[in-house]
């Protein structure tokens, strides 16, 4: 069984035809969906291209306001120069690793720390998390942008992480200092 084809009003394919696409092993079927084009079809990450603002990183997380306080960078223990980065809506300290207050929000990420800019995606995205009473609500964020424009490697320092993150109608933008906790 193939997998369901986008709406495109230049393929339209009776039930019948899509099987035998689908059994003929799909070649034509990528070749007419490569042919839609325009304005129905939606790139894969259109938010991933542009800059990310400079403003303070805030937004919508679960239909409500998202601003963050507080960024914390920690070591991933998987790679060397690899970090846990945590940005909270509240504020937090390195060292505390007690659960969020119910209600609030967070986004977290694993990058190698070091300056870059790239976009979301399926292998390079964050979570969006909301602290239900019994466990976090997490949703993972595949479309928007990453910039990692400085990353110092010393404990206390403050590093500086800009972000664009959209999962349906909940997005964030903006630029946050991270402090390095170890």
């Amino acid at each position: 069984m193939g997998l369901p084809l986008p709406a495109c009003p230049a393929l339209r394919l009776s039930s019948v035809a899509m099987r035998t696409l689908s059994m003929a092993g799909g070649l034509a079927a990528l070749l007419s969906l490569a042919a839609c084009g325009g304005d129905d079809a939606e790139p894969v990450n259109p938010d991933g291209t542009q800059a990310v603002s400079s403003e303070p990183l805030s937004g919508t997380i679960d239909g409500r306001s998202f601003t963050a306080v507080s960024a914390l960078a920690s070591s991933s223990g998987f790679e060397p120069n690899e970090r846990f980065v945590a940005i909270y809506d509240i504020q937090r300290a390195c060292g505390d690793y007690s659960r969020p207050p119910v209600g609030t929000r967070h986004i977290l990420m694993v990058r190698e720390w070091m300056p870059r800019s790239e976009p979301l995606s399926f292998s390079n995205n964050v979570t969006f998390v909301l602290q239900r009473e019994d466990s976090p609500d997490n949703h993972i964020v595949t479309r928007g942008r990453l910039e990692l424009v400085d990353t110092p490697a010393a404990k206390g320092a403050l590093g500086t992480l800009r972000l664009r993150a959209i999962n349906g109608s909940d997005r964030v933008e903006g630029q946050v200092s991270v402090t390095v906790c170890d």
